[in-house]
């Protein structure tokens, strides 16, 4: 059987000031619980926060 793994997926911010910033978190998670579920491995995750000044 072939393992499988799913690419990445890159966060933008944890600002809730932005409009989208829930639907990223949203996203993220269901790619973890996809991985979870179908014993997948993310092979780059990343979490780039941007900070107003």
């Amino acid at each position: 059987m072939v393992n499988y793994k799913v690419g990445s997926y890159i966060r933008l911010s944890r600002d809730e000031s932005y409009s989208n910033s829930g639907s990223i978190d949203n996203q993220i998670k269901m790619t973890d619980f996809y991985c979870k579920e179908n014993k997948l491995e993310v092979i780059m995750k990343y979490d780039i926060e941007i900070m107003k000044n």
